[in-house]
């Protein structure tokens, strides 16, 4: 158990995820504010759908952490 808890929404026009992930789960060192961390979130539907979308934009290629996005912790 990974402690990793989520809820999701639907309106129109949009889907929504929330996540909680436990930080003491991810580092064993202590989350600062200021720090910065990469950070992307794709989404891919296989079946029946070419379905494709990424929060930070990786341009084809989804492994490729200097495309990531950024999460600011204050």
């Amino acid at each position: 158990d990974g402690g990793i808890t989520a809820a999701t929404a639907m309106t129109d026009t949009t889907w929504i995820l929330e996540i909680r992930l436990p930080a003491h789960r991810l580092d064993s060192r202590r989350i600062r504010p200021g720090d910065i961390w990469g950070f992307n979130f794709s989404w891919v539907r296989v079946a029946n759908s070419p379905t494709y979308a990424q929060w930070a934009p990786t341009y084809g290629n989804a492994h490729r952490p200097d495309r990531f996005g950024f999460l600011l912790f204050d």
